[in-house]
């Protein structure tokens, strides 16, 4: 994984939702369902923003004060589980990067833990393969 690689969600199978801090993820396609909070939730907003892998090492070790080296093991560990379980792709192109505004001061370090919950898989999948799914209920729709 290079310093300047790029990577999307898998909105086609992956549907995520950011409650007060913590981040919560399904597969649609095999019910298993993820969870992270603090800084494995800010890794992911970034990503998804289309930050690079060592523009969100440099934005997370500032956000909390830590060490850049330290904080880049740990987003390449976090963010090689995501792509394992295909929560990330590798992105398909050049993408343009967001904004991201921090709101506060520097917070309490943890390193990140992506949560990974198989219990419920048989019942919370839907029908597989979906990846034609057009309507998530819970999920904004485009433009609105």
């Amino acid at each position: 994984m290079e310093d300047s690689s790029r990577f999307e969600s898998n909105s086609a199978e992956i549907a995520s939702s950011l409650l007060d801090g913590e981040l919560v993820l399904i597969n649609l396609s095999t019910g298993v369902y993820y969870s992270m909070a603090n800084a494995g939730s800010l890794i992911w907003q970034l990503i998804d923003m289309g930050f690079s892998l060592s523009e969100t090492v440099d934005t997370v070790a500032s956000r909390y004060g830590m060490p850049a080296d330290q904080v880049n093991a740990d987003v390449r560990s976090v963010l090689e589980q995501m792509l394992q379980e295909r929560i990330f792709l590798p992105a398909s192109g050049t993408r343009a990067r967001g904004v991201y505004a921090p709101d506060g001061g520097a917070l309490t370090y943890e390193s990140p833990v992506l949560h990974v919950y198989r219990d419920m898989g048989d019942l919370l999948a839907l029908d597989a393969p979906m990846p034609d799914m057009q309507d998530i209920p819970w999920k904004p729709k485009s433009g609105n």
